[in-house]
């Protein structure tokens, strides 16, 4: 099945680099309080993570929150190019999918940091789905998806309604 390509996708074009956005965010991170950032790249699979900890509450002395986030370029270039394979995409294309993918991950992790910083929420709230909670680096989203065969009806059918939006 051939997704068509999202009329909308925020910094579609930037001409950002991905280090700069790198950068940008552990400088963000570094003002929140963050102990650690560290990001892995699979080159292979052209994925990255991105993991740090920082207090829950940046204002006062805090639980510590361990956090996970995973890029995937090519999810993002499928969104981009509607192309279901990444061997359909140019190198140019795969780099502008991946400068938008980082910068958005920059965004989103702006806002949500912004939103504790003011009381709208907790990190933990911010971050749950993406909290490391296994010493395998499993994330909660991780922990959740693999008791999905026990858990109530209604959220088995949010994780396969989002496990169908993944593909």
């Amino acid at each position: 099945m051939t997704r068509a390509a999202s009329s909308f996708i925020k910094s579609r074009g930037t001409a950002t680099r991905v280090d700069a956005s790198k950068q940008e965010l552990e400088r963000m991170l570094r003002r929140y309080g963050a102990q650690s950032f560290h990001v892995s790249h699979d080159f292979a699979t052209r994925q990255a993570s991105v993991t740090f900890v920082l207090p829950d509450d940046p204002k006062h002395p805090a639980a510590m929150i361990p956090v996970r986030l995973d890029i995937e370029t090519t999810r993002v270039a499928k969104a981009m190019f509607a192309r279901e394979s990444w061997r359909g995409f140019t190198p140019t294309q795969l780099e502008q999918a991946e400068r938008v993918a980082w910068r958005n991950l920059l965004l989103w992790v702006d806002a949500a940091m912004s939103a504790a910083s003011i009381g709208l929420q907790t990190m933990t709230e911010a971050f749950f789905a993406h909290t490391v909670v296994g010493a395998a680096g499993e994330r909660m989203l991780d922990v959740v998806g693999a008791y999905q065969g026990t858990l109530g009806a209604g959220v088995q059918r949010l994780l396969t309604s989002n496990a169908e939006l993944a593909d």
